[in-house]
């Protein structure tokens, strides 16, 4: 087959694809890992301390305002790109006529959305009985347009792995969204902070997207392949809209059962628990999945890239989910202060559920990877039930019984049935995800309730520790002890290894 036409002077399309041995694919999952994964921990400062001051600023019904039209925005962020940016990334050798095409496609869709929320609007200020939503929602529905357009860009980037230029637009944009909200907080603007700070992100993102790139859209045109590129995108938007109902379905219920203050108390523990893993689990989305997909002719290559990469989620995921399970108390007073004391106890339970969510979110790059779209799909609905049904079974007891229905299910459930589901015809075993997992979780186990008992004869002795001292004597505790333990045997050692090489990577200027 004859080489696609370049999307740009001295750039093929077909250059993306050569990734295809395991050493290969390795070092491109270092360096892109490594990069994303740095700008990604400083985008999450920027979030905690955004956290921490608009915390002090406004009132939890102002945040669990915020949280109400959340689910709705999420449904629609699923038909955001109608899956065509997926196309655009996996595809051998699209053209740039194609990618106008999608362009245009996107642009309409986002046109669409918008007006779809606006039209809604009403609606949702009558069933919560809130006038102020409708123009909230008005205002949140430019986002899509936005979107809309920049969704081919962002694709392209992604597409020829410029990591680097990706998260510099990520983190630059965030602070700027971030800034203008807390200054809007500042002069009174309420819950209307909140709002602005989406917006002027995705203005930024769009226009520095826009500026960087090299491609710029042909005028409309319909390709011939455009009906199957977005066939191939629909298997992505189903599961997508069967995960937004399963992961958003927490915010309706309690919303409408308990009011706008258990909400606000919820979503800040679901927020401060989940957002550091959202950080290392999804911006590597943009570098695993088409790294693995160029594995799926070599087996070997494929399970040992894998699993590698695993161990290495594992290593960081672990001892930071077992830092904020020890460091509860002082987490929520440092960020939230005290008046939100009511979030650690459903801050806790949700913590056990975050232990598996990293093993558990990478088996949709095992099915994504291998081109298993209808088991994707499968899994959205079996998955979707499963979470929905440990909702309701809590939602008696209000928000902490939620967050202990969700995450029992989550662990002695959902875990084990999907790490079957994905491993099923593939190279990658149960095994081996147990094997990355297990020992991670013992040390972190062992770290945790060491430091506990310890804390706990502080506290006996009337040793007080302030927030800031605590949370960093808990953080030698956790990540020192967990180093010195995996030093103690040789797969910990070669596990430290590969991680210190990895850093090695990131320190040193990645390729665009």
């Amino acid at each position: 087959m004859a080489a696609a036409p370049p999307l740009y002077p001295g750039q093929s399309v077909a250059e993306p694809a050569e990734t295809a041995t395991s050493a290969q694919a390795s070092a491109t999952l270092r360096r892109g890992g490594a990069f994303v994964l740095f700008a990604q921990a400083v985008k999450l400062i920027l979030q905690l301390g955004a956290t921490a001051v608009l915390a002090r600023l406004l009132s939890p019904e102002e945040f669990g305002l915020i949280s109400l039209v959340t689910p709705l925005v999420a449904f629609f962020t699923v038909f955001r790109d109608i899956g065509l940016t997926a196309a655009t990334i996996y595809n051998d050798d699209i053209t740039d006529a194609e990618v106008s095409s999608l362009f245009w496609i996107n642009s309409a869709a986002g046109v669409v959305l918008a007006a779809s929320i606006c039209l809604l609007a009403p609606l949702v200020a009558s069933f919560y009985h809130d006038h102020r939503l409708t123009a909230l929602l008005s205002v949140m529905a430019a986002t899509f347009i936005i979107n809309g357009i920049g969704a081919q860009y962002q694709a392209l980037l992604q597409r020829l792995l410029r990591f680097k230029a990706l998260t510099v637009i990520d983190v630059v944009s965030n602070l700027i969204g971030t800034a203008i909200g807390i200054v809007a907080a500042l002069r009174g603007a309420g819950y209307w902070s909140l709002v602005l700070i989406p917006v002027f992100t995705q203005v930024f993102s769009l226009a520095f997207t826009v500026c960087i790139s090299r491609w710029h859209p042909q005028l409309p045109r319909w390709e011939r392949r455009t009906g199957t590129m977005a066939r191939f995108g629909s298997a992505v938007t189903g599961f997508n809209l069967l995960n937004y109902f399963a992961r958003n379905a927490d915010n309706l219920l309690i919303g409408k059962w308990w009011g706008l203050e258990a909400l606000g108390y919820y979503g800040r523990a679901y927020s401060l628990m989940m957002a550091p893993l959202s950080q290392v689990i999804y911006p590597l989305n943009q570098v695993v999945v088409p790294v693995l997909t160029r594995l799926n002719r070599e087996p070997l290559a494929y399970a040992a890239t894998y699993r590698g990469l695993m161990r290495q989620i594992m290593l960081v995921c672990v001892p930071l989910v077992t830092w904020l399970i020890v460091g509860r108390y002082w987490l929520i007073e440092l960020l939230l202060g005290s008046r939100w004391r009511a979030v650690v106890t459903i801050f806790l339970p949700l913590a056990f559920a975050a232990l598996v969510q990293p093993m558990n979110n990478s088996a949709g790059w095992l099915m994504m990877s291998q081109g298993r779209a209808r088991h994707v799909f499968q899994w959205g609905v079996i998955g979707g039930v499963l979470t929905v049904a440990s909702l309701l079974l809590g939602l008696p007891a209000g928000a902490q019984g939620v967050a202990i229905s969700y995450a029992a299910v989550q662990v002695a459930i959902v875990t084990p049935l999907l790490w079957w589901f994905a491993c099923r015809g593939s190279s990658v075993r149960m095994s081996d995800l147990f094997a990355a997992a297990a020992p991670l979780w013992a040390i972190g186990a062992c770290c945790g309730l060491t430091f506990e008992w310890v804390r706990l004869l502080c506290a006996r002795w009337n040793i007080e520790w302030s927030a800031p001292a605590g949370l960093a004597i808990a953080f030698v505790w956790i990540f020192g002890g967990s180093g010195l333990l995996l030093m103690s045997f040789r797969s910990g050692r070669q596990l430290l290894s590969t991680a210190a090489s990895g850093l090695r990577s990131m320190l040193r200027r990645p390729s665009d």
